[in-house]
């Protein structure tokens, strides 16, 4: 979901994006503009470790293996 164009979904955030990593190792995948990424605040305060490796670079993302990380990029 991107609020770049058109109508404003959600005053607190300007893109969501969900990663599914379903491979058994970890994945890094081109996303421009992903540097202003964070992982969502109840998987980054959540009790899964795995899902807080996920790492971002200026446009790639890398997910662990066998898992779905849900980003933002606030408002």
């Amino acid at each position: 979901i991107d609020d770049g164009g058109g109508t404003d979904l959600d005053a607190d955030r300007e893109r969501l994006v969900v990663v599914w990593n379903a491979t058994p190792g970890s994945q890094t995948v081109d996303l421009a503009g992903a540097g202003s990424l964070v992982l969502h605040p109840v998987q980054a305060a959540g009790s899964d470790d795995v899902v807080k490796q996920t790492t971002f670079g200026t446009d790639t993302v890398t997910v662990p293996a066998r898992t779905v990380a849900v980003l933002e990029q606030p408002a």
